[in-house]
């Protein structure tokens, strides 16, 4: 045998061999993930019947798999995870059961037994008080386990994909900025379309505070809420159950219930920290700085321009005088994007206490959020508080308090004008150097330069947010309920930015800065009775009347200054120009009364009657 034909076995042999071993990992692969997958199977019913439940939820504890159980109470599904493994199988009234599986070759058995109470329970909805089986109305309910899901700075990130027919879409993506609500749609082309919030009992004022504009953000009131406090939110969606609202519920109402102790209950201390990172996935394609000289050239042609005179032409072809800029091939490409975006860092820290006994019960927490943009000059952070009290007076007779204290800082820089950050890195050309020659800092272009930007930008702001509650629940009689509740919103905002004069928003007055201070405070006093009683077998009557009683307060004072020294001066009391503006203190005032009735027949017919009056001083004494 020749060598040349050995030398040909051997690369056949190699290249069978190749294959052999390509198809045995690929089959090996294969059954690893048929190995990786157990199958759960079982039949739910009831557990007097044993008739079949369909529609109920089976759920993997602390995974995402899952399945409903079909006309005949089967249900089936795969999953990752390893034996054992514990279901959690629920349905609307009936006990929710938890489950441990330690063999998957068989079948299980599920019996559900019936709340023979469920659907006679008394549930509070906002000012309502009736049969769980009498609600008639659209609304949603977010527990605490789907609110702790989701990893976010916002109240409002939190209801992102939670509730049927809620929009919620940032606008800007920088953490703590402003955030598009709509409930099932708009409702007005001018108007605010934003739901009204409701925290325990408080109307909270969830417009911005903000008064110097930053190229397109805008801030978030609701972002002041620590959301690890909130034990439930409900979203009240229909006419029917934003009626009692009045026009301020037109926009739907979110009702936010934060936490409290609980009686006879060891205290019990919790804390949480979240670390985590955030990257960009993938900046835009620009294009090269040859690329955009050649797209200049063709431009200058269009527009009648000749060949010869065209902009990017070698450096030696002198025409009327004027060198060329070199061709486009010598044109080098500066990438500006990559100096702004970043590896965001973010935190969050929460330490709470939660206890009580027979005739106390208390809920304290506290927290500390420091969350990064990956965009730089983007940051946002919070310090919160919260005490909730509640005391027995006697079986009769409750109060209470919530209270709630939070303080954020933020770091925020122009982003969609000529001066924003972003808009540096977009939309500057790649051909144009990001230094001079002489190693400076080059500032030809109208953007300004990003580095330039990253050293000089100085737009910081301080928010202070107290939301209090006090309330006392008198019990009249067995069915009748009296609650009266004095409660304030009061928030605070100031802003400080400078430009010096090395950015292009502050070089032809030699610096510039502008300091903003905002205050608005929301009173509100509201008195409420409820009264519910079945009446025979099958009839059950809730009835309630209400007072509420706003007074609301907004000031805000701004302070410009111009020609600065020098830089080194950022206070407005160094510059040589000062101009300063007040609105002074704007009142407004509402004046509310309220009341519905709800009437239920053997818990599958309803009716519910609702009424509201307002008085508001924004309209002309006539027509208040």
């Amino acid at each position: 045998m020749t060598k040349l034909q050995q030398s040909f076995r051997n690369v056949l042999f190699f290249q069978y061999r190749k294959k052999y071993i390509s198809a045995f990992l690929l089959l090996f692969a294969f059954s690893l993930g048929l190995y990786g997958q157990t199958t759960i199977r079982g039949n739910i019913i009831n557990e007097k019947t044993k008739e079949p439940i369909i529609g109920a939820t089976v759920l993997v504890k602390l995974g995402n798999e899952g399945a409903i159980s079909d006309v005949d109470g089967n249900f089936i599904f795969s999953t990752p995870k390893s034996l054992p493994i514990s279901l959690i199988i629920n349905y609307v009234g009936y006990t929710t059961q938890e489950i441990d599986i330690y063999e998957a070759d068989r079948s299980v058995v599920v019996q559900l037994s019936e709340r023979s109470n469920f659907l006679n329970e008394i549930v509070v909805i906002g000012y309502t008080q009736t049969k769980r089986g009498a609600m008639a109305s659209a609304i949603s309910k977010v527990g605490v386990e789907e609110i702790e899901a989701v990893t976010a700075s916002s109240l409002t990130e939190k209801l992102q994909g939670q509730v049927g027919g809620l929009l919620v879409s940032s606008t800007s993506g920088s953490p703590g900025s402003a955030m598009l609500v709509r409930l099932r749609g708009a409702t007005s082309i001018n108007a605010n379309n934003d739901p009204l919030y409701v925290i325990d009992g408080v109307f909270i004022n969830n417009k911005t505070l903000q008064g110097i504009a930053s190229g397109g953000q805008t801030t978030n009131a609701l972002a002041d809420i620590n959301s690890a406090d909130i034990e439930k939110i409900e979203v009240l969606k229909d006419a029917n159950a934003t009626a009692i609202y009045g026009s301020r519920g037109a926009n739907g109402v979110i009702l936010i219930t934060t936490k409290r102790g609980s009686a006879a209950k060891r205290t019990t201390v919790n804390f949480n920290t979240e670390v985590g990172f955030s990257h960009y996935n993938k900046l835009w394609n620009l294009t090269t700085g040859p690329e955009h000289a050649l797209v200049l050239n063709e431009a200058y042609i269009n527009d009648g321009g000749s060949y010869i005179s065209r902009p990017y032409r070698p450096k030696n072809e002198i025409v009327n005088g004027e060198p060329g800029l070199g061709s486009p091939e010598e044109q080098g490409t500066y990438d500006r994007l990559h100096l702004l975006f970043r590896t965001a860092l973010q935190q969050t820290h929460n330490l709470s206490l939660s206890g009580g006994d027979e005739k106390n019960r208390f809920f304290i927490s506290g927290e500390y959020t420091d969350q990064e943009a990956i965009l730089k000059l983007q940051d946002f952070q919070r310090y919160s508080f919260r005490i909730n009290l509640d005391h027995d007076l006697n079986k009769n007779l409750e109060i209470g308090v919530s209270t709630s204290f939070s303080e954020t800082l933020r770091e925020l820089c122009r982003a969609g004008d000529t001066g924003g950050i972003l808009n540096t890195g977009l939309h500057t050309p790649t051909l144009t150097p990001i230094f001079a020659e002489d190693g400076s800092y080059n500032r030809s272009e109208r953007f300004n330069n990003p580095h330039v930007l990253l050293e000089n930008s100085n737009h910081h702001t301080k928010g202070n947010h107290l939301i209090g509650n006090v309330y006392a629940t008198w019990k009249i009689l067995p069915n009748l309920l009296f609650k009266s509740s004095w409660s304030l919103d009061n928030n605070n905002y100031k802003e400080n930015v400078y430009y010096n004069a090395n950015l292009n928003e502050g070089k032809s007055t030699n610096g510039s800065a502008t300091e903003a201070y905002t205050i608005n405070q929301l009173w509100t006093a509201e008195q409420l009775f409820n009264y519910n009683t079945p009446i025979g077998t099958n009839n059950f009557v809730s009835l309630f009347i209400g007072n509420t009683l706003q007074h609301n307060v907004l000031e805000r004072s701004t302070l410009n200054g111009t020609n600065f020294p020098s830089i080194s001066f950022t206070s407005i009391s160094s510059a040589a120009v000062t101009t300063s503006s007040n609105t002074g203190k704007i009142p407004s005032g509402l004046i509310s009364y309220f009341g519905g009735a709800n009437y239920s027949f053997a818990n599958k017919y309803s009716l519910d009657v609702n009424f509201r009056a307002d008085a508001s001083s924004r309209f002309g004494k006539s027509n208040q």
